[in-house]
């Protein structure tokens, strides 16, 4: 009798311990916070920059320009291309305590898979 009462006391610690897991939201419903800061060396250069929160035109800055945000998608994607050939970009992206940096010439591009597995964007 005693070898039953326990069993089945082991088996509701277990169901219930199990419901109380942060794993039933779907991966697709997770959001992650990212923050991005742009920076250009030539102040007087114009910036079109395509990234996550800014729409689908974009926007066109000078000098430097930064964002927060929250997101749902699988990628933060960022592209930046500045009229001026020789101009150097820098893109710093922040996701959680992570920080990514990508540096380019007149244009620069920076993927970072944000939940999930699999390949990262080229």
């Amino acid at each position: 009798m005693k070898y039953i009462i326990i069993s089945l006391f082991s088996v509701y610690c277990l169901v219930l311990f199990q419901s109380c897991s942060n794993d039933d939201i779907p991966l697709e419903d997770v959001e992650t916070s990212i923050a991005y800061q742009i920076t250009c060396d030539d102040p007087n250069a114009q910036m079109h920059i395509i990234a996550d929160g800014l729409g689908i035109e974009g926007v066109y800055v000078k000098e430097s320009f930064s964002n927060k945000l929250k997101t749902k998608s699988y990628f933060a994607v960022i592209e930046v291309s500045c009229n001026n050939p020789t101009a150097l970009i820098r893109i710093d992206l922040y996701v959680g305590k992570k920080h990514i940096t990508e540096y380019g010439n007149s244009k620069a591009f920076l993927s970072e898979r944000l939940k999930g597995k699999g390949p990262y964007l080229e």
